[in-house]
């Protein structure tokens, strides 16, 4: 069906062509003029010619250029002629196409056979992770929407989404209580194959480094990628939960930016913590690949992994000392002296409410200037162009909704 589609469309591009050159000739009736008269040409016409009618010499070299001008516009003009430029057999093109088939044809039961072989193999793990990875994109939802309603969210769904959480997480460590998968929240990777005294592995000089220590004997691609896919969701699935509690008990009791540092700080550690766990399962599986430098695959992949450290560490540090100053989204909490000779808000009027001192040192109420600011970039005072200062960077409520797994 294929090959007679192809053929049917390199008649399409034929005619198209031939078509094309009609409406040239048609719309250029000089240059059939200058063929006619030019005897280079025209050898027929050089047959009648008298030798005392020759053309000029110069005559003949401008009607060259002029004819080669307008074959070179013609060119350009036909979309076709690119394949003109290429000598292409057709029948060459036609038995590249079967041959090709013929392949395909030929493989594509061998193909499909492992293909599903692995499929079958792990489709365990791709109903769990695709089910994982929905209903936390569903909970992070639901937890965004709950902190956007303040003071007026609905604590049942909240209440509703943390026992699921639970349930689910709960379903399948009894489903899968035999690989012992709870090891991971400690670093250690839950295999059967133990290393003895007498198995021989890559000579690895870290191999007696404690917590990089691979006390295992084999590691496959797909087991490594299992469990820093399970280790990851496990973090995230009890981070629902602790940001489920945090929404239902925080926001009565802290103002907004006090509530989104601690959303911060509390999500910036399990992030911390979820960027930790894979460390030990993958710089086994490099230290286990069975070739004899793989220990320097495992040493470039753990300081690759130190540099990946860097940006949650420094980030927990900053919504902790940020949290500890009191310091808000956009500005700081105003001083008691600074509120001597200013007793109301310029935007609302009324006496202030959790004062907040912006980069220009004007004043206004935190939820006055937090609603000004998350629709125009300047204070509304002097214009002065207020930045965010980068912390609270979790104040949504939500999680980190990423794949951490390695």
């Amino acid at each position: 069906m294929n090959d007679h589609f192809f053929r049917q469309f390199l008649l399409f591009l034929n005619e198209q062509q031939l078509q094309q050159e009609n409406r040239n000739l048609n719309l250029n009736p000089n240059q059939n003029q200058n063929q006619n008269l030019n005897p280079n040409l025209n050898p027929n016409l050089n047959q009648n010619l008298n030798p005392n009618q020759n053309l000029n010499p110069n005559q003949n070299v401008d009607l060259e250029n002029q004819n080669q001008n307008q074959n070179q516009n013609q060119n350009q003009n036909d979309p076709h002629s690119l394949f003109n430029e290429f000598d292409i057999d057709d029948n060459l093109i036609d038995e590249s196409i079967d041959s090709s088939l013929d392949y395909f044809q030929l493989i594509f039961p061998y193909i499909f056979l492992l293909f599903s072989v692995f499929i079958i193999e792990h489709i365990v793990g791709f109903l769990v992770g695709l089910y994982f990875i929905i209903s936390f994109a569903r909970a992070n939802q639901i937890l965004k929407d709950q902190t956007k309603l303040k003071k007026e969210r609905n604590i049942l769904p909240l209440f509703a989404l943390s026992l699921i959480i639970i349930t689910q997480m709960t379903i399948f460590f009894l489903l899968f209580h035999s690989e012992k998968l709870y090891q991971l929240l400690y670093f250690k990777i839950p295999v059967e194959k133990q290393k003895t005294s007498g198995s021989k592995g890559s000579q690895d000089p870290s191999e007696n480094m404690g917590f990089l220590n691979c006390d295992i004997s084999e590691l496959s691609f797909f087991k490594a990628l299992w469990f820093g896919f399970i280790a990851d969701s496990l973090i995230k699935a009890f981070s629902i939960v602790i940001h489920s509690l945090l929404i239902i008990t925080i926001v009565p009791c802290f103002s907004g930016s006090n509530s989104a540092n601690i959303y911060s700080v509390v999500e910036s550690f399990f992030v911390l913590v979820r960027t930790l766990l894979p460390i030990r399962v993958w710089y086994c599986y490099f230290s286990l690949l069975g070739f004899r430098y793989s220990y320097l695959f495992a040493n470039t992949y753990f300081v690759f992994k130190l540099v990946r450290l860097f940006k949650p560490l420094s980030g927990l540090i900053n919504q902790i000392r940020s949290l500890a100053n009191r310091q808000t989204l956009f500005g700081r909490y105003s001083r008691q002296s600074e509120l001597e000779n200013n007793d109301n808000c310029p935007i609302c009027l009324e006496r202030f409410k959790n004062p907040v001192t912006l980069e220009c040192n004007h004043i206004f109420c935190e939820e006055c200037i937090n609603t000004w600011l998350e629709r125009n970039t300047e204070c509304p005072l002097c214009r002065h162009r207020i930045q965010f200062s980068g912390l609270g960077t979790y104040s949504h409520g939500g999680i980190n909704n990423q794949l951490l797994i390695f």
